[in-house]
Parts: structure tokens; C-alpha cells; sequence
């Protein structure tokens, strides 16, 4: 079963991206959603994964994301996450930021083991820059060409 895709407007970066993400965040909450997958804006920061969990009266949240800069603005934004999940009458537990979710990584460990195309990342983006970055991925099927540019 897949994770429910949901899209979130606000530009990664920009003022009101944090309030955006706690009103989707807390949406999910109220529909009682486990799991989703938020569509960042701009796309190439890839799928932001949020599980949800409900322990005793507390509410518990895991975000996974493979991009640094997003898990550094979502550890930034948890102040006002929490405040935003207080005022909805949320009893907000604990909260993980990381890279990977867990369990959801066995599709990535075989394409891995299978062999793949890796495209270069840049991580020279940060939030507000005009210009996106390159994702790298990984096509399933092909084989790892590593080698060295000289020339680069």
C-alpha cells in the first residue's frame, strides 16, 4: 500500500513554508493518516515522508527526507510545528527528523544491491537560490559506472 500524496504549495525556503507544513501535518492528524508522502515545492527536493503514530494521548511523527537542507528545516521548524499542533488540541509526543524512514528503505537497499545509473548531486542549494539543484537517482536495471573525471 502506497503512502497518500499530498501536495504542499508553499516554496521550501520561503516565508510561510513552516506554517504550510504544520497545516498539512495537522490535516493529516484530523483524517487520522499514517502515513504520507508531502510533494515539496520545488520538486527536485523529492517526497518528504511523514508517518504518524498514536501512543496512549500523544502523537508521535517521523519525517524522513534524503535532502540535508529539508531535515535542517524541518529540525528548525519544530518549534512551530509543536505550537501549531498545541492550538488544534494535538498532544504532540515525540518527533524524528532523518534521512531514511524506517522499514521504507528495502526498495532503495535492492536497487542498490542490483547495480544502477547514479546521476551526480549538487549540494551547493540552499533555500531561496533561483537555480535547482541535480537529484541523484537511481535507475533500476543498469550497472554502476564509477570512474574518475580528470578533466573535472
Amino acid at each position: 500500500m502506497r503512502p497518500v500524496q499530498i501536495g504542499l504549495d508553499a516554496v521550501f525556503g520561503r516565508s510561510g513554508w513552516d506554517q504550510a507544513l504544520g497545516e498539512k501535518v495537522t490535516w493529516m492528524i484530523g483524517q487520522k493518516l499514517q502515513a504520507a508522502e508531502i510533494r515539496m515545492n520545488p520538486p527536485h527536493l523529492g517526497p518528504l515522508e511523514v508517518k504518524i503514530q498514536w501512543h496512549n494521548d500523544q502523537t508521535q511523527i517521523q519525517f524522513a527526507s534524503h535532502h540535508a537542507v529539508v531535515r535542517d528545516a524541518l529540525e528548525a521548524a519544530l518549534p512551530r510545528l509543536r505550537e501549531l499542533m498545541t492550538q488544534a488540541g494535538v498532544d504532540l509526543g515525540q518527533v524524528d527528523v532523518s534521512a531514511h524512514s524506517q522499514g521504507g528503505d528495502r526498495q532503495q537497499e535492492q536497487a542498490g544491491q542490483a547495480g544502477g545509473e547514479a546521476v551526480p548531486a549538487s549540494t551547493d542549494w540552499h533555500p531561496g537560490d533561483e537555480e535547482a539543484p541535480k537529484v541523484a537517482r537511481v535507475v533500476p536495471g543498469t550497472r554502476l559506472r564509477a570512474g574518475v573525471d580528470l578533466f573535472a
